[in-house]
């Protein structure tokens, strides 16, 4: 299906990408975090310090987490953010997002290709992630959270390609790729748990387990960020930087968020793609041990599961329940959503497309429309629309 209509799947995908360009280009990014990130890269592209001390943000903002030498998270997507700024100004901010979110397609699809062998399964990668609905509310946004998604999937992507091509500098890669991610946001560390497993075998497979160090090489970037933290006079709360009670108090979103269930990530993730419900049909014995046998969809499984997991756990210390900390996950939800037949049955053929202009309307609605701050869902929104609020 996705092959014999190649061309209209990619029309509507380059469409898309345009409503996306011109949502950002248009859009005033005024949500903290965006104000934020977009102050730190202005003060990097003039050559000063990595902090939020003298600006006009830091007045509204708790001092014991923020008045800090240097800021909480590390450098790596503020550094993005400010080339853009210093080469195309401004408007620079406006085009990183949807950037970074056709790029994370197209990797996300080359790496089924290099799975898979299969130009059908890599074009149906391309549109699953096009229209994602959490990849598409983080495009319009300036976030690091797309940029650590980014950079974590180009390196699982330099894995595949050591393994197709034999050639040593994608170990190293790999290696880079995923420190970028850990060096944007500290979350990608997880991801070592099934990296490194598969990076064993592949170096097994090639005869060339001594070129391990070629991976770690890159991981002396994280040994100089963590050295020019310990060296600073920092509060006591700079690593775990949790809202406190007067943040809760003040921001209505920050409080709703915090209040979610436990079990919010594990549903959500379903409302808000509704396409991820066709991943069950995977969970058929003599269908999951074939796939595992020939993708190892036990590690798609489990990287999914350990981010979801992950966030839960840090909610339940402090922490709240956003969608897009969980954004880690939606790769692996892809690939994996990539390898369910789905389109060689009518009903659910007809239910793609539907899921697919649903994707598109709740994108339109929080983020054209409502302006959120959160991918909400539809059933989240009603709820919202009839208590008048977040409160």
């Amino acid at each position: 299906m996705f092959t014999r209509h190649a061309n209209a799947f990619i029309l509507a995908s380059f469409v898309l990408f345009i409503i996306v360009l011109l949502t950002s280009i248009f859009s005033y990014h005024k949500e903290t975090s965006e104000i934020i990130y977009q102050t730190l890269a202005v003060k990097l592209s003039h050559h000063q310090a990595y902090n939020l001390q003298n600006t006009q943000i830091l007045k509204s903002l708790p001092k014991n987490l923020y008045d800090n030498q240097l800021f909480f998270y590390p450098p790596a997507f503020i550094i993005v953010l400010a080339f853009f700024n210093l080469f195309a100004g401004g408007i620079g901010f406006n085009l990183v997002g949807p950037l970074l979110y056709i790029l994370t397609a197209i990797t996300i699809s080359k790496s089924v290709l290099l799975l898979t062998k299969s130009k059908n399964l890599e074009i149906k990668a391309f549109v699953i992630s096009m229209f994602s609905s959490m990849l598409l509310f983080t495009s319009t946004k300036v976030l690091m959270d797309l940029f650590m998604v980014l950079m974590s999937v180009l390196s699982f992507y330099f894995l595949l390609l050591f393994r197709e091509k034999n050639k040593s500098g994608y170990v190293f890669l790999s290696g880079l790729f995923l420190v970028l991610g850990i060096l944007t946001k500290y979350v990608p560390v997880i991801l070592l748990i099934f990296y490194l497993p598969l990076l064993f075998q592949y170096l097994k497979e090639k005869n060339k387990f001594e070129q391990i160090y070629l991976y770690f090489i890159p991981f002396l970037l994280i040994v100089f960020w963590l050295e020019s933290i310990f060296k600073l006079p920092l509060s006591k709360d700079y690593l775990l930087h949790f809202p406190t009670k007067e943040m809760l108090s003040s921001l209505s979103f920050l409080n709703y968020a915090a209040h979610r269930p436990f079990y919010f990530y594990f549903l959500n993730i379903f409302l808000i793609n509704p396409l991820y419900i066709f991943i069950f049909l995977l969970f058929k014995r003599r269908i999951l041990n074939s796939l595992n046998q020939k993708y190892n969809l036990l590690f798609f499984i489990g990287c999914s599961l350990l981010i979801l997991s992950t966030f839960t756990v840090l909610a339940f210390f402090g922490s709240t329940f956003q969608m897009r900390f969980i954004l880690l996950a939606e790769p692996f939800l892809i690939i994996l959503l990539t390898f369910v037949n789905f389109e060689d049955f009518k009903l659910t053929r007809i239910l793609f497309f539907v899921f697919l202009i649903q994707n598109v309307l709740l994108f339109i609605f929080n983020t054209i429309l409502l302006k959120s701050p959160e991918m909400f869902s539809l059933l989240e929104l009603m709820k919202i629309v009839h208590n008048k609020g977040l409160g």
